[in-house]
């Protein structure tokens, strides 16, 4: 999968990895303790083997890459209101 992830108190966050490459962030809720994730968004581009990492407001997904392109990208998420 090779996904990137970051986490607020409450919910987990994991963007893009997979097979084929996806741009897709979802949520998953702590509390329910569920497999079931939460669509939250799109990263800017697909992308596979990068890092992430987050504040209490925000969501920071950064690098990686696209088959044999490396990204300099870094998007943010914004899960303050979560």
């Amino acid at each position: 999968m090779k996904a990137g992830g970051t986490s607020s108190v409450n919910y987990g966050y994991v963007g893009g990895g997979g097979n084929p490459i996806m741009t897709s962030v979802d949520r998953i809720d702590y509390s329910s303790d569920s497999p079931t994730a939460t669509a939250k968004g799109p990263l800017s581009a697909a992308r596979y083997n990068f890092s992430a990492a987050g504040n209490a407001n925000y969501g920071y997904f950064a690098g990686g890459s696209p088959w044999t392109t490396a990204r300099s990208t870094v998007d943010r998420v914004d899960y303050s209101s979560d």
